[in-house]
């Protein structure tokens, strides 16, 4: 007899499934161009996928387990068919009705509105501490990978406010101003005129030398803020996986406080999440598209002030 585990519970738990239907292959999508004067429209396949329904019939030993069974299949969360064991689903809403209630028994026809890939049980995240090189990374799965990243940044001084080279509280021209100056007075072999708090806060995309990039950057901080857009001082990183590359302003505060950044391909957002666990979105300091690995073997390079990244691959079957 099948059975289905939902967020870590068997339906055996509260009775017998009665249908278990395999699981359907998600739809493709596609767009029809009409174009004057052609006599028939061109169609296009869309990246996007439909998504799925599994339907399942789940009949209760015992009535009084009805209550029981609301509160355990409550979205979102993840769905394992004994049919399938090796695949997991990822379930968006769920939809109960209650097809024959008596007076002991009961039956459940239950709904699964999943996504459209299944993925596979038991992966584990690749952990990664070395940034001088590349990282070749294989996606043994039917279809690209959609990866969720957790970035630790380097642990910095909390009062050292990065791009804060006059320290008056402000990132502003003034500072970016600075930055240029001591880049050409290194440049022509004479002392910068900082002192080694300034040297940190000038080097704003830790990468060991103080230039024009350094003093871009700040301009760039400077306008956003005057936008209110994000926080005072951010930390390039840059996620590179073949010839896409995703460049994430990170805050400060994820540095001086040690918060993980958490870039979700699938979902498209990014947010770092705070001592209460909540999510703190930082997508508008995103730019570039969101990585995913194509089947097979894909060169993977982080870059910026990182200490270390999990990946967890996501590998997709169709």
């Amino acid at each position: 007899m099948g059975y289905f585990i939902y967020n870590g519970t068997s339906s055996q738990r509260f009775g017998i499934l009665e249908h278990n239907p395999i699981p359907p292959k998600s739809e493709e999508n596609y767009d029809d161009i009409v174009i004057p004067g052609r006599r028939e429209a061109i169609s296009r396949t869309l990246p996007l996928r439909s998504d799925i329904v599994l339907p399942q019939t789940l009949g209760l030993t015992s009535q009084a387990e009805l209550r029981a069974v609301y509160r355990w299949l409550r979205p979102p969360g993840t769905l394992i068919m004994s049919s399938r064991p090796s695949e997991r689903y990822d379930v968006k809403r769920i939809r109960i009705t209650p097809e024959n209630a008596g007076k002991r028994f009961a039956r459940l026809r239950i709904d699964f509105t999943c996504s459209p890939y299944a993925k596979r049980v038991g992966e584990k995240d690749i952990v990664i501490t070395e940034f001088s090189d590349t990282t070749l990374i294989t996606n043994t799965g039917t279809a690209p990978a959609l990866p969720v990243f957790t970035i630790m940044l380097e642990e910095q001084v909390s009062d050292i406010l990065l791009g804060d080279v006059n320290e008056d509280g402000v990132i502003n021209a003034s500072d970016a101003a600075l930055v240029l100056i001591a880049a050409a007075a290194i440049g022509a072999g004479e002392d910068p005129g900082l002192t080694e708090r300034q040297l940190i806060e000038a080097d704003i995309n830790k990468d060991g030398v103080i230039n024009a990039t350094d003093a871009a950057i700040i301009l760039q901080i400077a306008a956003a803020n005057g936008a209110g857009e994000y926080p005072d001082s951010v930390y390039d990183v840059y996620l590179m996986i073949g010839d896409t590359t995703m460049r994430i302003m990170a805050p400060q505060i994820c540095s001086t406080q040690q918060y993980p950044i958490t870039v979700d391909s699938e979902r498209q957002i990014v947010y770092y999440t705070d001592e209460s666990g909540t999510h703190i979105n930082i997508l508008q300091n995103t730019f570039g598209d969101f990585p995913e690995f194509p089947v097979g073997e894909s060169e993977f390079r982080c870059t910026g002030p990182v200490t270390e990244v999990r990946l967890r691959m996501n590998e997709v079957v169709v």
